[in-house]
């Protein structure tokens, strides 16, 4: 079983993660998590600290990261029945960042044409694999979470100003041709809203819709 947790940055992806893995393995079930390896990235800290000249640089290596983790995890992986992916973001996903429009001052028409090619080709070659079975959108109002990535603190993210993350939201929650992909490049797709939700109760809520349609 493949499950993606998807979202703007602050909505709680990776604790809700956490959670799931948490709640599988005492199950008995091998889980086998797919989280951001950017920071991994030589470009991870240039991307923050120079955007400007580092952006499409740091996009490219950003991409070509999570595909090749992607093709390894799916190939080792894709006759074992018993194993449990979860996705900290997927692949798909790396298309939004392409499209916000702070990214798309600090590069040329032909860059960003480069890009689209380099990811089409990318995707063409991970349709030839299954497809998640559950895709899950976490949102919460804009507010709620600046409130949340506030509390966070963390150095990275302050850099980038409120107009950086409203375009952010609006590409993840109010461009239809987003939600599509998500919906096409998955069995079932679920949007849940989690302004008064406890973590533990996000994860409950998951975890139900789960064990209703398996």
């Amino acid at each position: 079983m493949k499950i993606v947790i998807s979202g703007t940055t602050g909505v709680g992806k990776s604790t809700t993660v956490n959670n799931l893995k948490n709640y599988y393995q005492r199950k008995g079930k091998k889980v086998i998590i797919m989280g951001e390896i950017l920071i991994e990235s030589p470009y991870f800290d240039l991307y923050f600290n120079d955007f400007i000249n580092w952006s499409f640089l740091a996009q490219i290596d950003f991409l070509f990261e999570r595909f090749h983790q992607f093709i390894e995890v799916e190939q080792k992986y894709k006759n074992d029945k018993n194993i449990i992916i979860i996705y900290d973001r997927h692949f798909i996903e790396d298309k939004i960042f392409s499209e916000l429009r702070l990214i798309k001052k600090t590069r040329s028409d032909k860059l960003g044409k480069a890009y689209k090619q380099i990811y089409n080709s990318m995707l063409d070659k991970i349709n030839l694999f299954e497809k998640p079975d559950f895709f899950i959108v976490l949102r919460a109002s804009f507010d709620v979470i600046m409130k949340r990535m506030e509390k966070r603190n963390r150095e990275q993210e302050k850099k980038f100003d409120r107009e950086y993350w409203q375009d952010l939201y609006y590409r993840y929650y109010a461009k239809k041709a987003n939600k599509d992909i998500f919906r096409k490049y998955s069995k079932k797709y679920l949007e849940l809203d989690t302004d008064y939700l406890a973590i533990n109760e996000v994860t409950k809520k998951i975890i139900k819709y789960i064990n209703k349609r398996i």
